[in-house]
């Protein structure tokens, strides 16, 4: 989005670089991307053309003597199709530099002729209006404040406003601050930001003047008393927040001023003519989009509601649209004239030939603008600052500007009517306060020096009220924007500067933590899954959406937790199961892969049994050709090497169920898994219906397994099973090396007895054998061995190497 140093000055006019305006505006407001100047050469001057003539050698060229005012006639050979005597022209002296062309002028001959400077296009000094006429700037044109008293002066010194800077700003960091999407929000902000820190830069400020028009009028006031007279106004649609019509007669549609045709140049506006821009400038200066229709093209009165199914729209630019019931139109008595907040109809728009013109300055519901943008893919520039949610009442409050600009803008009408609308919720937001307290802002930023005049300071540069302990919100900022007392602390404290808040060390004694039970049985799935029977492990997130999973397994919301601020409303709910999640990872892929293997270790919740670890696995298969194939042996060959591994095998059995159950598992194919007579959860098959839901081939095959990981710890305990050595968390300081070492043997010894001798080392974590081969009547069996220790020289090592070379000795082994 782009902004102007010269729609800036209406409001603020700032003695600084801009490039320092862009830092404090990125720094404490929205990022700036790109800062693009124009700033006139010095070396550009007025003069007066006395003189043109074709030249005698060249069809394309003309001869012209142009005065400057000092009793010296230059000569010019220009190629321009437009020149002609008695007009003012901009002319590059000799030696001076044209950016646009990467050009410096010389005196040259062309063709025979002598030629002292050029006379310049709009094009070469930036000015991208005519570029298709291929012509010299005559300045009478555009500039009827030029007279002979001009000549010989700097262009940039009698014109001052072609000088500009343009700012783009990235959108996506104006999301919440529809206010900054207009020069008089982010004037708002250049004034806050510059009374803290650079006061004496400001040298012109309307800021304040804006304000006081503010306070001195009470808008609904205004409304109550004004004339209404001619056409009604009805809105027959919750979605529209307020809404303001007025009439404007006897208008005379025109060319915009050059300086107003400018300013929308600049900001890639097309300048349409008078009332248009006006209507445009006023969007860009104020944030607020406001809509011109043709007065004698409305038939009957106004109405704002919702479209029916199927209406046909047809826009500004001819295009045509079907609009659905949830769309938002303005009509009159006849047709659609609108689609509210995006774009007018096209046979409505102010043209040359218009004379009475209906104003519309409105709020919308911020959603509605959105959603039927984006539907119908219309994106203009109104649409872009409704779907920011405006405040409603700042856009009641623009009706002020609005007259207030018209004014001073020297276009010609009569005032003649007003209508408006506004909900009681818009009424609120004029007393909308929150509580505030000096010293939670020290805790919530963590700057103890904070002083409270200081505080209070910055957010009266940004237009909040004090009242006792409450702070009056400016009715400018959007309802979503400033809505807890913690909004208010953020305020103050980007204002203050977050690289000016001191970083203090974080410090934290790192412990070396023992392996858990929990963690223990972790590893153990993990490893059994994973490098036994080649399943891949998956991390899904823990909530559901309760709607879904109700077509696939009967669950009571009253049994589940609900989150108090879910990331979206479909998912308020904590998960009570991993099935629902194995199955969107199942739905996901299983068009590319005929077979998938997953499995997730992870917490469930629920109020019956509140937090569990679990382990859910799940396998698809594309086509099932013999019943011995069924994967139902896969998963419980998977869990009897995990029970086997975890010495808890001999207690498992498995008891079959043969009834229809409310669940998402085939009533043939399940099965309970008991251990020690206790269930710890089931093995089974999908039903069939649910591969009709996910659009699943029908002969295909999924199989889950679930198991209760805090069930299983519990009944190792209570058996007194035999416990897996436990070891400890590594930290930061461990160290774990690796060092090979072979040995000799007898070729009748048995190699396991190297193995066993060396691992009784207790820094030796970990013996693998990766070389074995005969040597005559020996054999040669080549280890590596992993030490593991804190802050270990090489010393440390050696010593623990020399202690298995002599363990390895016992048992008559000898290093090579």
């Amino acid at each position: 989005m782009l902004f102007s140093g010269n729609l800036l000055r209406r409001y603020i006019n700032i003695k600084d670089d801009p490039k320092n305006v862009a830092k404090y505006l990125t720094l404490k407001t929205c990022e700036i991307e790109e800062i693009n100047t124009r700033k006139i050469p010095d070396e550009i001057i007025i003069w007066y053309t006395t003189k043109c003539e074709k030249h005698p050698d060249a069809d394309s060229l003309y001869i012209t003597e142009v005065d400057c005012g000092d009793k010296w006639i230059y000569q010019i050979v220009t190629g321009a199709v437009n020149i002609k005597k008695w007009v003012y022209v901009p002319v590059a002296l000799p030696w001076a530099y044209i950016e646009s062309k990467d050009l410096k002028i010389k005196p040259v001959i062309m063709r025979w002729v002598e030629s002292n400077g050029m006379i310049c296009s709009k094009e070469e000094l930036w000015i991208n209006e005519d570029l298709d006429i291929h012509g010299i700037w005559i300045l009478d044109e555009d500039l009827n404040i030029l007279s002979k008293t001009d000549l010989g002066k700097k262009l940039s010194e009698e014109v001052p406003f072609l000088d500009n800077f343009i700012f783009d700003i990235d959108n996506k960091t104006l999301t919440n601050r529809p206010d900054l999407t207009g020069h008089l929000g982010q004037a708002i902000e250049l004034n806050s930001i510059y009374k803290k820190f650079e006061k004496e830069k400001i040298f012109m400020n309307n800021v304040s003047h804006i304000f006081e028009i503010f306070q001195n009028n009470n808008i609904f006031d205004i409304l109550e008393h004004s004339t209404k007279l001619d056409k009604k106004l009805f809105v027959d649609s919750a979605l529209t927040r307020s809404y303001i019509n007025l009439e404007l007669k006897n208008v005379k549609i025109t060319k915009s001023d050059f300086k107003e045709r400018l300013e929308l140049i600049d900001l890639d506006e097309k300048p349409i003519n008078n009332f248009v821009d006006f209507s445009n400038l006023f969007m860009l200066l104020t944030g607020q989009p406001i809509h011109f229709f043709d007065a004698d093209k409305i038939d009957g009165n106004i109405s704002v509601e919702d479209a029916k199914w199927w209406e046909i729209f047809i826009d500004l630019t001819w295009n045509e649209h079907k609009l659905e019931k949830w769309d938002l139109i303005i009509k009159d008595d006849h047709k659609i004239v609108a689609l509210a907040g995006i774009i007018g109809w096209e046979n409505s728009q102010v043209t040359t030939k218009t004379s009475n013109i209906i104003v519309e300055i409105a709020n919308f519901d911020p959603i509605v603008i959105r959603k039927t943008a984006n539907r119908l893919n219309l994106r203009t520039w109104a649409k872009i600052r409704f779907e920011k949610n405006i405040s409603p009442l700042y856009s009641l409050y623009t009706l002020i500007l609005f007259l207030d600009q018209l004014k001073m803008s020297g276009l010609k009408y009569e005032l003649w009517w007003l209508n408006y609308f506004y909900t009681d919720e818009v009424k609120k937001l004029y007393s909308k306060s929150l509580d505030f307290n000096f010293n939670q802002v020290k805790v919530f930023s963590g700057v103890e020096e904070m002083e409270k005049e200081n505080i209070e300071k910055i957010l009266k540069n940004l237009w909040f009220e004090f009242n006792w302990n409450k702070v009056r919100v400016p009715f400018w900022r959007s309802p979503a924007d400033i809505n807890i007392k913690e909004d208010l602390f953020e305020e103050v404290i980007r204002i203050y500067g977050y690289e000016n808040i001191k970083w203090k060390d974080l410090y934290k004694v790192m412990e070396n933590v023992p392996y858990s039970e929990k963690i223990e049985i972790t590893r153990l799935v993990e490893e059994v899954f994973v490098e036994d029977f080649r399943f891949i492990e998956v991390e899904t997130y823990p909530w559901l959406n309760l709607e879904t999973v109700n077509k696939i397994e009967k669950i009571n919301p009253e049994i589940l937790f609900s989150l108090q601020n879910p990331v979206s409303p479909e998912n308020k709910y904590l998960r009570s199961n991993l099935c629902f999640n194995l199955l969107e990872v199942v739905d996901k892929n299983f068009r590319e892969y005929d077979d998938i293997k997953i499995f997730e270790v992870g917490r469930v919740f629920d109020k019956q049994n509140w937090e569990r670890l679990v382990v859910w696995a799940m396998i698809y298969q594309k086509e099932i050709k013999d019943f011995k194939e069924n994967n139902i042996f896969i998963l419980k060959n998977t869990l009897d090497k995990l029970l086997k591994e975890y010495w808890l095998k001999w207690l498992l059995e498995y008891k079959a169920e043969d009834k229809m159950l409310e669940t998402i598992s085939h009533p043939k194919q399940y099965a309970k898994i008991l251990l020690n007579r206790q269930e710890i959860w089931k093995i089974a098959t999908v039903h069939p219906y649910y591969y009709k839901e996910f659009k699943i081939w029908e002969k295909s095959q999924i199989t889950f397994i679930q198991v209760d990981l805090d069930k299983l710890i519990d009944l190792k305990n209570k058996t007194k099973v035999k416990a897996i050595q436990k070891i400890n968390y590594h930290t930061l300081e461990d160290q774990i090396v690796s060092r090979d070492l072979a040995f000799v043997i007898s070729k009748d010894e048995n190699y396991w007895k190297v193995l066993f001798a060396v691992n009784k080392v207790k820094e030796i974590i970990d013996v693998e054998v990766f070389d074995i081969y005969d040597l005559w009547e020996e054999k040669s069996i080549a280890i590596t061995i992993k030490i593991y220790g804190q802050k270990m020289t090489n010393e440390d090592i050696n010593k623990i190497m020399d202690k298995a070379i002599k363990e390895s000795e016992k048992v008559w082994a000898r290093l090579r």
